[in-house]
């Protein structure tokens, strides 16, 4: 289960809280995980942008995976 699912709930797209904590758990992944384990270089600006894309692509793609 990826980050996104484990929060999703009933118009989980629409839900302000389930976006702050998909967008904590994103930024925790990038920063101890990739940069920290992976010792991948990525800019705040960078992680910032990434979570965004995240975010926009689970929302425009939210009926693709439910079932």
């Amino acid at each position: 289960m990826g980050i996104v699912d484990a929060h999703k709930i009933v118009d989980w797209h629409n839900n302000v809280e389930v976006h702050r904590r998909v967008r904590n758990d994103l930024e925790d992944y990038l920063f101890d995980v990739v940069r920290g384990e992976y010792a991948v270089r990525l800019s705040i600006d960078i992680i910032d942008q990434v979570i965004s894309l995240v975010w926009d692509l689970s929302v425009d793609n939210k009926g693709e995976t439910e079932g």
